[in-house]
Order: C-alpha cells, then structure tokens, then sequence
C-alpha cells in the first residue's frame, strides 16, 4: 500500500497516475493564478493612469479657476 496524501493506492503504477494528475492540477492552478496576476496588473495600472488624471484636471482646474 502507498499513500500519497490523504489517498492509498495499491501500486506503483496508480501511485504514478496520481502524482501525474496531481502535476497536472498545480500547472493548472499556475496557469490560473499567472492570468489573474495579469489581469490584475492591468486594472491597478488602468486605475493608476484613472487617477492620474483626475489629478492632472484637478490641478487645471485650481491653477486656471
């Protein structure tokens, strides 16, 4: 009996095609958290640049006002 985990295989081979899934998942999970990432990149430079320019106006406006 092997045990992986919280899970008991009874051979090599099985124990094999579970750390196989197992990779499987984490390069999954990799893939999702690298995307999130990104996305999250993206909007805090989108409300970066957002606020930048509020800022920008808000100095027109007391420097011209």
């Amino acid at each position: 009996m092997i045990c992986l985990k919280n899970l008991c295989v009874n051979s090599i081979a099985s124990a094999s095609l579970l750390c196989k899934y197992e990779d499987a998942n984490l390069r999954s999970l990799k893939t999702k958290i690298s995307a999130t990432q990104s996305r999250l990149d993206t909007t805090t430079q989108g409300l970066q640049s957002k606020k930048l320019m509020e800022l920008e106006n808000q100095q027109r406006v007391v420097k011209w006002g």
